[in-house]
């Protein structure tokens, strides 16, 4: 996900494949443009959309760096501490169940 979002602060109208983080980043058809499958058709069809429709470039551009804005790094970092703070004050006796050695 994170190219995905240096591209969208970059200004460029998104097109990726919905694997790996891509899917939690892009919304298909509002922020950029999301392709199932790999086939190389299917990516070509989808840059073809946006080089023959400005408007879509457009509002593909505008909804992304508003994408990006919601996932700098000040949120980011203060997002994994909370994680991190979280996962490390818990308990630290384990909980296993069976049996005991």
């Amino acid at each position: 996900g994170i190219v995905v979002l240096e591209a969208m602060a970059a200004g460029t109208p998104v097109v990726a494949a919905a694997v790996g983080g891509v899917p939690e980043v892009v919304v298909d058809g509002a922020n950029g443009l999301s392709i199932t499958g790999g086939e190389a058709t299917c990516l070509a069809g989808a840059i073809g959309r946006v080089l023959d429709d400005p408007v879509l470039g457009e509002r593909l551009v505008s909804a992304g760096l508003d994408t990006a804005a919601l996932h700098d790094w000040p949120r980011s970092t203060t997002a994994y501490s909370v994680a991190y703070d979280a996962l490390t004050t818990r308990s630290s006796s384990p909980h296993f169940l069976g049996t005991t050695w």
